[in-house]
């Protein structure tokens, strides 16, 4: 038995066998991440048949602890007659990887150490310890310390290869099968011939061929991109702006003039009269360190230049890939915006909607932080190996299945989401390579993924893609796409919370009418901060008020109940981007009354129960999780309160009735199918005005729990009348 592997109660066993009578031979089985119990008990993790562990006297648990794998079958490039290194250095197993029909599971060096030997000689066995090193940071510094599950002779080397249209992607692993080993970032590679036209793109030029001067004509991909999306999508050119060469100028813009002598460009701020063309807006986090910015003070100044070198990194490269494009025109929010102007920030935000769906393309600056990172990103160069005759393999870490994540600076903040939903087409430049997104088509720089608008990641929301998911006849699937939305948007950070509500204006103004009362239910989940009352501090809803973060409850509901009559919002100057000075929504449906009680170890989850029931005599929390024998009161459902201190519990609410149609669970219950309700108090009864204080759910049954038994009582809804109430 040797040292810990992974943890405290973790060992490495070793248990040999004799195969021969006089003990030369020995048979051994190995047992990787042994747990050791308070007694001192083994458990033994096998990947032998329980036939085979029963030659070594091993006793076998009476639980699953002992689990079949199926064994991968490595090829040895003995096998396809391979039999030594190439005079260039690639090994033979790096030359069994190359091979058209490489097998899918193939030996590879027989341990780390000859691996790391081995890097000054094969260019591949170089990319695969890069490669398990990018995977794995720390592997070295264990390998040095003697780390058994690296450092051992027996740890071997294997890889994985799968064949695609035009690649094959090559995943290296040192140790066991995948849920035991140490796997190594994918690597791709292809050549000229599987690669066809892609192979003229930049990123596939050898590392030998490319200098830094060759940058510009990087961007050759996203004319192509262009071209075509303009030439071929009609999805793309289906909507009104979808002329590029004649869409209306935004308010301001930024003019890029060419000029003589060292000084590359000539940048204006422009004001259009009424003038249409083609343009390219930005997207871009404005991080801690506040951008160049327009004011009142200089926007005469800007009028007449602004100096190339003023400019923040990523607007200069913005300039210079715009006028390689052959794009005159370019808007920047920072500098197109007057921004100590409250009028004019007010209604250039409320115009967000056309800047961005009439722009013929978007930039985005997805990994930089703060505009004086730039984004030219520095993308991998592919490392040529020759193959017979001319052909030769490019070999490139596999990267395009990172870009645009989730986790990317760009897509964290608010103000962007809307950005991303109103263009037509995006090019994002991340840290390895660029991104193409267009209602349409998404397709990665190396021409190695693509998908089409049928398949596209939910997250990624084009509104003109997802268009018809949102207007579409199928209501509870609106709903749903709705509320997936909402819910990535409040996950957003802004830097002054008064922002929330004005950075969905160009989203609200593209779908009105079209929303319905798809925002009035949600359930909150509070990060931090306290609500008084039904405005937040800043004017806006308080729904979207403070560090809060909307959870929506997908219902997929097949019976609307509630009938929206008006909706009305008051806003202090420009819908949607200045202060909100009243709200009301008049609605018709029926209410059910409830009296609240907490259930004990939560505190935003509190229980229906009817009003008129007089085994509520007691104010004393009710403890669903204990064993009863008494009779309990009369259970309507429950429901999450939107802010626990704002109310008394116990507490006499209103609840009106919105979906009806949700199956529960267990279909056996007497509460087997559900109400989705509102959780109302009464702000003036004599007019029939309430405030929403929380979202629940209310049973078609009542019920009483009556030992363990759950026997139901009536139906809660069926006999009420409809109301004409209004939601403050």
């Amino acid at each position: 038995m040797s040292r810990p592997a992974r943890g405290l109660n973790s060992v490495r066993v070793v248990v040999t066998r004799p195969k021969s009578q006089d003990g030369t031979e020995e048979e051994r089985q190995t047992f990787d991440n042994v747990l050791v119990n308070s007694g001192g008990l083994l458990a033994l993790w096998s990947q032998r048949p329980p036939e085979d562990v029963f030659k070594f006297g091993l006793p076998i648990g009476p639980d699953d602890g002992f689990q079949r794998v199926h064994r991968i079958r490595l090829t040895d490039p003995s096998e396809r007659r391979i039999t030594k290194d190439r005079e260039d250095g690639l090994c033979i197993y790096c030359q069994l990887l190359l091979l058209e029909d490489a097998p899918e599971y193939a030996a590879h060096q027989p341990c780390m150490g000859l691996l790391i030997r081995n890097w000054d000689c094969c260019q591949l066995c170089q990319l695969i310890n890069i490669s398990i090193g990018r995977a794995n940071p720390d592997w070295k510094a264990r390998y040095e310390a003697g780390d058994m599950d690296i450092a051992s002779p027996d740890t071997r080397i294997w890889v994985r290869s799968r064949r695609f249209e035009r690649h094959s992607l090559v995943v290296a692993t040192m140790g066991e099968e995948p849920d035991l080993g140490v796997q190594g970032t994918p690597i791709v590679w292809a050549t000229s011939k599987s690669l066809g036209s892609l192979v003229g793109r930049m990123i596939w030029k050898s590392i030998f061929e490319v200098g830094q001067s060759d940058a510009s004509a990087r961007l050759d991909v996203i004319k192509e991109w262009l071209e075509r999306c303009q030439s071929e999508h009609v999805a793309c050119n289906n909507h009104p702006s979808s002329n590029d060469g004649n869409c209306p100028l935004p308010t301001r813009v930024l003019r890029i003039s060419p000029r003589k002598g060292d000084l590359p460009f000539l940048i204006q701020l422009y004001e259009p009269d009424g003038e249409s063309a083609p343009y390219i807006a930005l997207s871009h986090c404005w991080g801690k360190s506040s951008p160049l910015k327009t004011t009142r003070s200089n926007l005469e100044q800007h009028k007449k230049e602004m100096a190339f070198e003023a400019l923040p990194l990523t607007y200069r490269d913005v300039v210079a890939k715009a006028f390689y494009l052959g794009f005159s025109y370019l808007w920047i929010d920072s500098l197109c915006i007057v921004q100590d102007d409250s009028a004019d920030w007010e209604a250039e935000a409320a115009h967000m909607a056309a800047v961005y769906s009439n722009a013929t393309l978007t930039f985005a600056a997805t990994e930089a932080a703060d505009p004086s990172l730039g984004c030219c990103p520095q993308y991998t160069r592919a490392f040529p190996i020759p193959l017979e005759g001319d052909n030769q393999a490019l070999v490139r870490f596999q990267d395009h299945l990172n870009l645009n994540s989730r986790d990317a600076a760009l897509n964290k903040r608010g103000w962007t989401f809307q950005e991303a939903a109103l263009s037509r087409r995006m090019v994002c430049f991340d840290n390895n390579q660029l991104l193409w997104k267009c209602c349409t088509r998404q397709e990665s720089e190396d021409g190695l993924w693509a998908v089409t608008a049928a398949t596209r990641r939910t997250r990624d929301w084009n509104l003109w893609a997802c268009l018809p998911k949102l207007v579409g006849e199928d209501r509870a699937a609106s709903y749903a796409f709705w509320c997936k939305m909402m819910e990535d948007y409040s996950n957003r950070t802004f830097s002054f919370e008064k922002d929330k509500l004005p950075a969905l204006a160009g989203i609200v103004g593209a779908l009105w009418g079209h929303s319905g009362i798809m925002s009035v239910m949600r359930r909150h989940s509070w990060a931090s901060g306290k609500r008084t009352s039904s405005m937040g501090s800043s004017g806006a809803p308080a729904s979207l008020e403070g560090s809060e973060r909307l959870v929506m409850v997908r219902l997929f509901p097949d019976e609307p109940r509630l009938e929206v009559i008006s909706a009305e919002v008051r806003w202090a100057g420009c819908p949607m981007t200045s202060a909100v000075s009243g709200t009301a929504l008049k609605v018709n449906g029926r209410l059910k009354e409830a009296t609240l009680r907490k259930d004990l170890g939560r505190n935003d989850f509190v229980y229906l129960y009817e009003t008129n029931d007089e085994s509520l005599d007691s104010c004393a929390p009710r403890d669903h999780r204990a064993e009863q024998t008494a009779v309990e009161p009369e259970c309507l459902g429950y429901c999450h309160l939107d802010l626990v201190e704002s109310m008394a519990v116990p507490a006499h609410v209103m609840c009106l009735e919105v979906y009806q149609g949700l199956q529960w669970r267990d279909t056996k219950a007497p509460r087997n199918r559900v109400h989705r309700v509102l959780v109302l108090e009464p702000v003036n009864e004599a007019n029939s005005s309430f405030r929403r204080v929380g979202v629940g759910y209310m049973w078609q049954h009542s019920y009483r729990k009556i030992g363990t038994d759950q026997v139901a009582v009536k139906e809660i809804f069926s006999h009420l009348a409809r109301h004409t109430i209004s939601l403050l």
